[in-house]
């Protein structure tokens, strides 16, 4: 996975040192990334519209002169609106009204240790949702190889020597030959939780976790049974995830 970041900052010292930042929270995040700072807007919405390069992220200041950072967002999610947007300004006062572009989220710009714990922060939820976007090869048993973006997963369970996996949407879900094991090894690397050892659920699809009554609830409305002996190690995974968020 490689995730492809833009900075634009017109002030060239903050810009290499957000890159900087960025590089070593990456690396400890685990995500391969691939940084491009710009010091201007323009500069920035050429290299989307004239070289086709569509960036996954974009770290923006706001106050910028000939176009605002509000402005290049706006011009960079017609061109591909799928990037995750990221103001990083010192102008807090504008905080609410950057929701009208629906960023990713806002960080107050400076160069201390706040900072850097909030810019974590930030990266982790972006190394986190994008590995939620990996996609997943499934052997449906009766039509072969299938491609499904690890989002839409809800839940993996087994049955005999199969593998069920339920998915999001109108499609119901693909049976799989193989074990849990199998499940695990193509999901390592997301965030599925194991509340069971018939389950293996998507914790970004998990609306409730109750030790209490011993089930999880999903956004679906489906309810996963939590055995005795699993409860404690998937809740720790659980609350590990929703640190990421």
């Amino acid at each position: 996975m490689m995730i492809k970041v833009f900075i634009c900052d017109d002030e060239q010292p903050f810009a290499d040192y957000l890159k900087n930042q960025l590089e070593r929270i990456f690396i400890k995040t685990e995500a391969k990334v691939e940084i491009t700072p710009f010091i201007s807007p323009g500069e920035c919405l050429r290299a989307v519209k004239q070289r086709g390069i569509s960036p996954d992220v974009l770290f923006l200041e706001i106050d910028m002169p000939g176009m605002s950072g509000f402005d290049l967002a706006d011009a960079i999610k017609k061109e591909c609106g799928d990037t995750l947007i990221v103001f990083v300004s010192e102008r807090q006062e504008l905080v609410f009204d950057s929701f009208d572009y629906n960023p990713f989220s806002f960080v107050r710009k400076s160069e201390d240790e706040l900072f850097s714990r909030e810019l974590e922060k930030v990266c982790r939820r972006i190394t986190t949702s994008f590995r939620q976007k990996i996609t997943v090869e499934i052997i449906n048993v009766y039509s072969g190889k299938e491609y499904v973006s690890a989002d839409k997963i809800l839940f993996v369970k087994t049955d005999d020597h199969y593998l069920v996996w339920q998915l999001q949407g109108e499609r119901n879900h693909i049976k799989e030959r193989g074990t849990m094991q199998n499940a695990v090894e193509k999901l390592k690397t997301i965030r599925f939780i194991r509340p069971h050892f018939r389950y293996l659920v998507n914790a970004s699809h998990i609306k409730v976790f109750s030790t209490k009554f011993k089930n999880i609830v999903l956004d679906s409305g489906v309810k996963i049974p939590v055995s005795r002996s699993m409860k404690a190690s998937a809740f720790r995974d659980y609350t590990d995830y929703l640190k990421t968020l």
